[in-house]
């Protein structure tokens, strides 16, 4: 099936930012988060897409329409930059109506597209205001009703929720993604929130320094990361390296100094096993022989005061973190606090290797 967006070898060389060689497809009624540390390159894309920017090299194709060369009004994108963007000699109702008036639509179909995006994102009530009386909250959410009333193939947001509070921005985020859904509309949306991306994203697209690092499916992403940025990036911290050998019952053993633990796959060599925080189980230390896949250790540090706390265990020159539920701990018998004896347990599917 031909993807609603296609992006090929795009590179574009800027003093702070420097894309090289992206490529991307978004499907028809796609929401794709892009991601990554600030300079990454992020905000550079979607301008090339949205033809702010002109590449130095590479092609955009929407719809089977190639883009390259075709100025940013006629590309047939609604896209809504960090600012708003608002004209402020405009009225709220002005402002959204804008781009239905410049295509020439009818009255009756400006009208009702206005009223329903206004609705949909709360700020039908402040049609007769100007930007400027408006709060920052409000500003982004007019800009976004700008942009769907349009109707568009392909909508931009570079980070559209940034100015909402916190209350609102899961309510808000599920509107628009219910809306585009419905219309078919691609959506590339930029966003520094893991709960924001997770909540909206069909897959994500991680960017490392102008280049594209993975792009996966939210659950992919954070449990099968391509390489140690991915998975540092999303929060993995425990990233361990060392050596896969083949063990005496056939299956295969990941080796770092004394740490020995089986790991899934046949992969046998140099490697780094990945395991998120909040996948390690924190035990009591038994007396005895551990089971495989337990590892004993001694916790260095607490932080956190609440029912979710973050716990460093020292293993054999290994320094773990754990995300644990107090209750949880509570429950195994375990007392949470610097020199406590402990057994981490590695669930076998909490394991990744990155090879």
């Amino acid at each position: 099936m031909t993807p609603m967006l296609r992006v090929e070898g795009l590179s574009l060389r800027l003093p702070d930012c420097d894309l090289r060689d992206v490529c991307l497809d978004v499907a028809r009624g796609e929401c794709l988060c892009l991601m990554g540390p600030t300079g990454a390159g992020k905000t550079v894309l979607i301008e090339a897409i949205a033809g702010v920017r002109t590449p130095g090299r590479g092609r955009v194709w929407l719809e089977g329409r190639e883009l390259t060369g075709v100025p940013a009004w006629a590309r047939g994108i609604a896209y809504v930059p960090q600012d708003a963007a608002l004209f402020p000699h405009l009225t709220v109702a002005d402002n959204v109506a804008y781009g239905l008036v410049e295509r020439r639509l009818p009255a009756e179909t400006i009208a009702a597209r206005v009223a329903h995006a206004t609705d949909l994102l709360g700020v039908g009530h402040l049609l007769h205001r100007r930007p400027t009386t408006l709060s920052g909250g409000e500003a982004q959410r007019v800009a976004l009703a700008r942009a769907l009333v349009l109707q568009a193939g392909l909508l931009l947001l570079d980070e559209p929720f940034a100015a909402v509070d916190e209350r609102n921005r899961e309510d808000l985020g599920t509107r628009v993604s219910a809306l585009h859904r419905s219309l078919g509309t691609a959506v590339i949306h930029v966003s520094h929130s893991f709960e924001e991306a997770m909540a909206v994203a069909d897959r994500i697209c991680v960017l490392d320094a102008g280049r594209v690092a993975q792009v996966a499916t939210p659950d992919e992403l954070l449990r099968r990361p391509n390489g140690e940025f991915v998975a540092t990036f999303t929060g993995a911290r425990n990233v361990v390296p060392g050596n896969v050998s083949r063990s005496s019952n056939n299956g295969c053993l990941f080796q770092a100094g004394d740490l020995c633990i089986p790991v899934p796959g046949d992969h046998q060599g140099p490697a780094r096993l990945v395991v998120r925080p909040e996948d390690i189980l924190l035990l009591p230390l038994a007396s005895g022989v551990l089971p495989p896949g337990r590892i004993p250790g001694r916790i260095t540090r607490v932080t956190g005061s609440g029912s979710l706390l973050r716990v460093e265990v020292s293993t054999d020159g290994v320094l773990w973190t754990v995300l644990a539920l107090r209750r949880e701990a509570q429950r195994e018998g375990v007392e949470i606090h610097p020199g406590t004896a402990v057994a981490l347990a590695l669930p076998p599917d909490a394991i990744h290797l990155i090879i």
